[in-house]
């Protein structure tokens, strides 16, 4: 399949996801926190910290913690994952939070970079199923520069991939669903729940598992960066 003709024909407007695709390559919350944790030394079956993640993010999203900043919600994320392990050591929650917010800055300014320059030629915008502080991490880490909206599940009152999300942005921004691109981390509730609302879709993912990846649903467009994106979107212009 070549990705560059398919899904950016008559585009106006493009969605990311926030949690693993602005913060990130392309890597989810889980997966980060436990790579960073074994490279700390603290070492346990992933099994046993997936379950303990879920634990610990499902019973902060009951709270509705939108008070919280970037580093307040990981803190505290990694915190309650920790104790469910059986531990409150807090040089290592220290260690993980401070890893995790510093990647997470790092990776957001550079992808403000290409947000800024397709802001010229889309209406931006994020949708997320944060902790309904989406708009607070914007400001702090600058992200409400480079987008037109900002739409928080937790907030909105239901989660990616529900349809009405998807239709919600849409309207706030003024476009039709096939005028629209969804980009995120997560095949699920960014990729397939866009293109069930009747959107395009762009599934970003790590490059050492490009591969594997697109082998799950060939009729997906798969990358790696958003750069890609953008180089992909400039040719289709071009074209």
């Amino acid at each position: 399949m070549n990705p560059d003709h398919r899904g950016m024909q008559g585009i106006r407007a493009i969605f990311f996801d926030y949690g693993g695709t602005l913060d990130a390559p392309g890597v989810a919350w889980l997966d980060r926190l436990y790579g960073y944790s074994t490279r700390i030394g603290y070492h346990v079956a992933f099994s046993r910290f997936r379950d303990a993640y879920i634990k610990a993010h499902r019973g902060l999203e009951r709270e509705f913690p939108s008070h919280l900043d970037l580093e307040g919600v990981i803190r505290e994320l990694i915190r309650r994952t920790l104790l469910s392990l059986g531990t409150s050591d807090w040089v290592l929650t220290n260690q993980l939070t401070r890893v995790f917010c510093r990647d997470s800055r790092e990776h957001i300014c550079r992808n403000l970079q290409v947000l800024a320059r397709l802001k010229r030629l889309y209406r931006i915008g994020v949708i997320s199923n944060g902790f309904g502080n989406l708009e607070g991490i914007c400001r702090e880490t600058g992200l409400i520069y480079g987008v037109d909206l900002m739409l928080d599940a937790r907030t909105f009152g239901c989660t990616k991939p529900t349809r009405a999300i998807f239709m919600a942005a849409l309207e706030a921004v003024g476009v039709a669903p096939e005028q629209a691109l969804m980009v995120g981390n997560s095949l699920h509730k960014d990729v397939r729940g866009a293109i069930a609302a009747g959107m395009n879709a762009v599934w970003l993912v790590p490059p050492k598992v490009r591969k594997s990846a697109a082998k799950l649903d060939k009729d997906v467009m798969v990358i790696s960066s958003l750069d890609e994106l953008e180089s992909l979107l400039l040719m289709q212009q071009a074209a």
